[in-house]
């Protein structure tokens, strides 16, 4: 695939031989642990659990499913980059609007296991985010794991059917007044929820 992008031979080369470093890393890190029953590469919609929140069906592919055991599962997603160990706020512009990003990504796979009769035996759900690419300064994988409150799913109910019924309407809001930094991301949520939009 790479041939066909029409990348010169030593960007070609170069790009495979720190693909290998990278991916042996990775594989160090994975294999020759304790895993509980692993699922990989879950696709709700061919997986025959239709998930439907109302009227509206709801799919995801989950990178690596599993579960530990006394009503405990691990929903990880991989990554690529170098990432974070926490979700939390930063100064950085652009950081913030990642970590919103992948909070909102963590929030929906939360919704897609809330609402799955397949997965209501596992009330404790962790929500993990694997980064593939080591730290440069400690050669460590950096990994987030987050717990979903309740309050977050309900709220991501409440946007999903808001952005439905903008779809089905081809009411498309204008978002010109809204800036691109998080707080209006933020705002512009809330009105999307509130119905001021």
């Amino acid at each position: 695939m790479m041939h066909r992008e029409g990348f010169t031979e030593s960007i070609l080369s170069d790009t495979l031989a720190r693909g290998k470093v990278k991916l042996d890393a990775l594989y160090s890190e994975l294999v020759g642990r304790s895993y509980g029953e692993l699922q990989l590469e879950y696709d709700f919609l061919t997986a025959g659990w239709g998930i439907y929140l109302d009227d509206i069906r709801l799919t995801g592919k989950i990178d690596r499913i599993e579960i530990i055991g006394d009503g405990r599962i691990r929903v990880t997603d991989y990554k690529t980059g170098a990432g974070f160990t926490a979700l939390d706020e930063t100064w950085d512009k652009n950081e913030r609007i990642k970590k919103w990003k992948y909070r909102l990504q963590l929030t929906f796979y939360a919704l897609l296991f809330s609402l799955s009769s397949r997965f209501q035996a596992f009330p404790v759900r962790e929500y993990e985010l694997f980064f593939v690419e080591t730290d440069a300064k400690t050669g460590a994988f950096r990994h987030v794991v987050e717990y979903i409150q309740e309050w977050e799913i309900e709220r991501m109910k409440r946007l999903v059917r808001a952005v439905m019924g903008k779809i089905r309407t081809l009411d498309f809001p204008a978002i010109s007044g809204y800036s691109q930094d998080l707080t209006w991301i933020r705002a512009f949520e809330e009105d999307l929820i509130e119905g001021r939009i």
